[in-house]
């Protein structure tokens, strides 16, 4: 629009320096023109003439118009039969003249079009942005809903599991370390059976005296600790702390599920797991050792499920006291 603007004011100012005309005579010229164009649009096109720029208010203009110092200024009438066709080539300025009017229709259709275009783009906007709202908040709701069911059942499976875990710990009781730190833990689990080990001198360093840890969860077949088992890795972390001279190897273990190298891998990667989250808890890693055994050294029949999950584990030897 603002090209086809400037090339007709640049047209228009043209056709008034040529001429020497001004703008009276520029508007008498342009109403002349009027014929010309309506001449050229189809017959079921002419009523659109009138909400052209240009074209429908050429008349009702001319007729205010007045020249200066005199009354009121009637542009002569022009024929409205075209000049028969020239022999030679044309002269610049009746060139120009012809071709003016098809530039002011084709400026007012393109107005008419955009005007036509914006209205139907704002009503297509507002109801746009109405359905992709809708859309979002439902989805958003949605994937919020998702994520919180995750989190609960996530959170279910663990507490059934260490449920599961502690039922066969006996009670859970507080026992004060050398340190002065109490722990609470269950009766027959690793902290208080590692404990008695370590106190009695009846019970010497050997290569067959292993405590299983009964609270550690790992995401299936990973090495990644699940935030539940903190509480035990504390408990043992202050337990090596209370006694400093003692010396632990870690173990782990799997079920005779799948490969046997990638039991072992994996055995391997969860006991240098939980040598790691011990160190992180301030445990000198020259303290401890790590190996993994795979399916080996089974304490269950691989068989049932039951026996399976007994196998999959982590333990810890006394290699110094």
């Amino acid at each position: 629009m603002s090209i086809a603007s400037t090339v007709l004011l640049s047209l228009l100012g043209k056709k008034m320096a040529d001429d020497g005309s001004g703008p009276v005579g520029l508007t008498s010229f342009l109403n002349s023109q009027t014929a010309y164009a309506q001449a050229a649009v189809p017959s079921n096109l002419s009523s659109l003439i009138s909400t052209i720029p240009g074209l429908g208010l050429l008349g009702s203009l001319t007729s205010n118009v007045s020249r200066p110092g005199s009354g009121s200024y009637v542009p002569p009438v022009q024929a409205t039969t075209p000049p028969p066709a020239p022999a030679y080539q044309p002269d610049e300025r009746d060139s120009g003249n012809r071709w003016l009017p098809w530039l002011m229709l084709l400026l007012g259709a393109v107005a008419l079009f955009f005007v036509l275009r914006s209205c139907n783009n704002d009503k297509g906007s507002a109801n746009g942005t109405t359905t992709d709202s809708s859309s979002i908040t439902s989805d958003a709701s949605a994937g919020a809903d998702t994520v919180a069911n995750t989190v609960e059942a996530v959170v279910d499976s663990t507490a059934e599991e260490l449920k599961d875990l502690t039922a066969k710990l006996g009670a859970f009781f507080k026992r004060k370390l050398p340190s002065g730190i109490e722990l609470n833990i269950p009766e027959f689990g690793i902290e208080n059976n590692l404990v008695k080990f370590i106190e009695d001198p009846n019970k010497p360093v050997d290569k067959t005296t292993w405590f299983n840890f009964d609270r550690l969860l790992f995401d299936t077949g990973k090495a990644t600790l699940k935030p539940a088992s903190q509480e035990q890795l504390k408990n043992m972390a202050e337990i090596l702390k209370a006694y400093p001279q003692v010396e632990l190897k870690l173990g782990g273990y799997t079920d005779n599920t799948g490969s046997a190298a990638v039991n072992k891998k994996l055995s391997q990667e969860r006991a240098d797991s939980v040598k790691g989250e011990l160190v992180k808890l301030g445990i000198a890693a020259s303290r401890l050792d790590a190996e993994g055994y795979g399916q080996e050294h089974p304490v269950a029949s691989n068989d049932t499920a039951e026996g399976r999950a007994q196998n999959r584990r982590i333990a810890v030897r006394v290699t110094k006291k």
